[in-house]
């Protein structure tokens, strides 16, 4: 059997996606994106003030700290803060740092600075904040869901 050119091509692509390392940088960036846009879609519920669907996006045995306070109570944390982020305004939202640091298919931790501008319920008095947050991820029934938070704010 003579081999053409194009044919080495083709086989020599088909072996180097199909080597291991080529596999798990292939699976590592799909990884990536599932979180990226898990993490896209907790900010649009924040911007949207869409406060129960924000709290989905958290595991029911979720552990936090939020400004140097451990959250004890989970469930009342969730629900606290889910019926805060529907009385949120976004006035100003913007990512300063975002990365995804992939530790295995089903976990992954996600790093993040923003500045944002909101104020809360009827109140005109707007609050301008540059945030880090951080949050370990883990895919649980197919879905990936925040399971650790850490979230510390410099009012400005």
């Amino acid at each position: 059997m003579t081999r053409t050119g194009a044919s080495l091509v083709v086989v020599g692509f088909l072996t180097g996606i199909s080597s291991p390392a080529a596999l798990g940088q292939l699976q590592e960036r799909s990884v990536e994106a599932s979180v990226e846009e898990m993490v896209d879609q907790t900010f649009e519920y924040f911007r949207t003030q869409q406060g129960a669907k924000f709290a989905e996006q958290y595991a029911s045995d979720l552990t936090a700290c939020k400004d140097g306070r451990w959250i004890a109570d989970t469930s009342t944390y969730l629900a606290q803060f889910g019926q805060g982020v529907s009385q949120l305004h976004v006035h100003a939202f913007a990512w300063k740092r975002r990365q995804v640091y992939v530790l295995a298919p089903d976990a992954a931790v996600f790093v993040g600075e923003f500045t944002e501008t909101i104020s809360s319920g009827s109140s005109e008095q707007r609050t301008n904040a540059q945030v880090a947050w951080t949050v370990l991820l883990k895919r649980i029934s197919g879905k990936w869901k925040i399971v650790h938070e850490h979230t510390s704010h410099v009012f400005l």
